[in-house]
């Protein structure tokens, strides 16, 4: 449920950085905030700050899962403002 919701962010960012011409600026913020709200609204034993790792003894897919949400949704991120980032300093992104 969580990682569905973080690949449909991901597939708007593809959509939007790999374009042939890149978003403004007011669309990467908006793609970001996607990603911050995704982040905020995991429950307490997802987060990536401090997570609850109370449930991880009985459950212990819980640990794998975590790690690999936090993986997916750094990747994400950076690739988002790599990409963008790169080619402003080039002088070709729509500021």
């Amino acid at each position: 449920m969580y990682r569905h919701k973080l690949a449909e962010i991901m597939g708007r960012i593809a959509y939007h950085t790999f374009a042939i011409q890149l978003p403004d600026y007011t669309t990467v913020l908006n793609l970001d905030r996607e990603l911050l709200a995704w982040r905020d609204a995991l429950p307490p034993f997802f987060t990536m700050d401090n997570p609850d790792t109370s449930l991880d003894k009985d459950h212990p897919y819980l640990f794998v899962q975590r790690h690999l949400l936090a993986c997916e949704w750094y990747y994400t991120r950076i690739t988002l403002n790599r990409y963008i980032t790169s080619h402003w300093k080039k002088g070709k992104a729509n500021v």
